[in-house]
């Protein structure tokens, strides 16, 4: 539905930026760390939790950000985007379900 969140996207939209800054000054400083599955090192980690993956070739730098360390718990208009009435209203809608409510912390998708 457009404009459902509107009023939310600017602050979500600036939290990001920060968050992704922050995420960079980690990696560079060299705070990250390898995440593998079995001997493949499948993407990165930084300690706030933003998750870095191989970049394209071409890219700045040879990882690019996937999810930022950003969710319900450390910012307040993703909270207040996922909790808004009407859009629990229309997802109770659409699934037929009498309640909805969150799971878990929320993720934000980065793409830069």
């Amino acid at each position: 539905v457009r404009g459902l969140n509107v009023a939310h996207a600017s602050r979500i939209h600036a939290a990001s930026i920060l968050a992704f800054e922050h995420a960079l000054e980690l990696m560079e400083a060299g705070r990250i760390s390898e995440v593998k599955n079995g001997d493949n090192i499948v993407g990165w980690i930084t300690p706030d939790q933003t998750l870095f993956i191989p970049a394209p070739e071409g890219h700045v730098r040879d990882k690019q950000a996937m999810v930022l360390a950003l969710d319900y718990f450390s910012d307040a208009a993703m909270l207040e985007a996922a909790t808004h009435a009407k859009t629990l209203d229309l997802l109770e809608d659409m699934l037929g379900w009498k309640s909805i409510e969150i799971f878990g912390k929320g993720q934000c998708f980065f793409k830069e």
